[in-house]
């Protein structure tokens, strides 16, 4: 629709808006043919007001280049992912720029339906969202990441920093490596502490003794040395992935045999362990046991128990009662020579007789030294435990152990079919899924990384070479998971 302005002054059509701003030397005249429809009925009062513009020298007709003038930026929208970030108009261009708040960690919200938001995650999106989405706002640029988003600093009414702001409601946390060198990294930690003394928001459950003592316990961590290299023949018999991925392993070396590894030219013994053997002996004694042996008129396993239980495949092997139900007539059970569990029935639970009794179990829990696979809210989460399954499960691989935690093994995953490994002492299944991008460096759950330099600097390349290739969480760029 095209049309004229006019001022209306007690009830009477003043002046054309447009001669006036073509008058002050604000705008331009466009050229119409005489027949044209569009031309406008003031056609010829616009034409001479431009010629007097342009002859007293008066605005765009003044010869001098005039600064645009500085327009606001404009929060558009507030989108939350691992980091926090807005998406931030710049009227002038008519674009927008990605900008991640330097310094700081938000819970994170739920990226699809089928994903469930970290706590205080929505809050903190929502606290955003009123503060800052169509809001007139200033930023400072500190970085940008290799996805092309920025990293930097939102202010409000130029002293309000939007991250401070967040740390202080309890709705973000100091990210303490990438607060580091930042202008108001004392404001971010002076913001944190006061939203813990008022236990705000994420720091509801705050507890400053709890802290303190975690504090002790890592200092003690200091103290950890690397261990000597242990290298076993091992098959994975059973990955479980509740409460992060744990697995349970069989040590297949027998008396008086060096490790697959050795055949790489790794020359570690192994300690004399006789155990696979025993098992498959064990195993064939108790399977002709439980032909000929009558069914219990009346038992109820309780916890702890040692006992027989019949798995899914209908054999019987041996287990130790979790828990006992005996309003529901069931039990959950281990098997403890290889690690799976299960709920049985009771009719299908035996005690454990004596003679099988002698072996300790097979099965040793262990988890991946050094990494965790990405978060179980990812949408690479399922991409990951199936990646691991099919390098791991079920096949003979060589681990060795970087860390005992209790009963819990440590181990670094080695293929001995893998042509690297002939080459290089430090490939391994553990690096190999952090350099395709389905796991991380697991700074929190492996206190131990520090003493192992050479593996910590393998993992890095891993990760720029993950990064670098968005491959996995990296597919939409330098997005990774929380570190802290």
């Amino acid at each position: 629709m095209v049309g004229s302005l006019y001022f209306d002054i007690n009830g009477k059509r003043d002046r054309n808006i447009a001669e006036q701003l073509i008058e002050k030397g604000l705008a331009s005249a466009l050229r119409h043919k005489r027949d044209d429809e569009d031309r406008s009925s003031d056609y010829d009062k616009l034409m001479a007001a431009e010629q007097a513009a342009a002859e007293d020298g008066r605005g765009i007709h003044s010869g001098k280049e005039r600064p645009a003038p500085k327009q606001p930026m404009n929060v558009s929208e507030c989108l939350r992912l691992f980091r926090f970030s807005l998406l931030v108009l710049l009227p002038k261009d008519n674009q927008t720029i990605t900008l991640v708040l330097g310094g700081i960690r938000a819970p994170r919200t739920a990226r699809s339906a089928g994903e469930k938001s970290e706590p205080y995650g929505t809050e903190a999106a929502e606290f955003a969202t009123r503060h800052y989405m169509q809001r007139d706002v200033e930023v400072e640029i500190d970085a940008v990441d290799k996805s092309g988003g920025f990293i930097g600093a939102l202010y409000l009414n130029k002293n309000e920093n939007a991250a401070v702001t967040l740390v202080q409601e309890g709705l973000a946390t100091v990210h303490g490596f990438s607060a580091e060198g930042l202008s108001y990294a004392k404001q971010l930690y002076e913001a944190e502490a006061e939203a813990k003394e008022n236990k705000r928001s994420v720091w509801k459950d705050y507890d400053e003794d709890a802290e303190a003592a975690a504090e002790e316990e890592e200092k003690r961590a200091q103290d950890i040395q690397p261990l000597k290299p242990e290298y076993l023949d091992i098959i994975i018999s059973d990955v479980r992935t509740h409460n992060g991925l744990t697995f349970s392993v069989q040590i297949l070396n027998t008396e008086g045999s060096r490790p697959l590894i050795s055949f790489f030219r790794l020359n570690s013994l192994t300690k004399v362990i006789t155990g696979i053997a025993a098992l498959e002996k064990l195993m064939a004694d108790f399977s002709l046991h439980h032909r000929a042996a009558a069914a219990p008129t009346s038992f109820f396993p309780k916890g702890g128990d040692l006992v027989s239980a019949k798995f899914s495949d209908g054999s019987w092997y041996r287990a130790r009662v979790r828990r006992s139900s005996p309003l529901k007539k069931e039990a959950e059970v281990t098997f403890i020579d290889y690690g799976n569990q299960d709920t049985v029935a009771f009719k299908d639970i035996r005690p454990l007789d004596p003679k099988f009794r002698s072996l300790p179990g097979q099965a040793q829990d262990a988890r991946l030294s050094f990494v965790k696979l990405v978060d179980p809210g990812s949408e690479y989460y399922q991409e990951a435990i199936d990646r691991f399954r099919s390098l791991c499960e079920g096949r003979k691989l060589v681990a060795n152990v970087d860390y005992r935690e209790g009963a819990l093994l440590h181990l670094r995953l080695i293929d001995p079919t893998d042509p690297n490994a002939a080459e290089d002492p430090l490939a391994c299944v553990n690096i190999d899924l952090v350099r395709e991008g389905l796991a991380s460096v697991d700074r929190k759950g492996a206190r131990y990384l520090s003493v192992y330099p050479t593996i910590v600097k393998k993992l890095q390349d891993a990760v720029a070479g993950a990064k670098a290739d968005r491959l996995g969480m990296f597919e939409l760029g330098d997005v990774e998971e929380d570190e802290s």
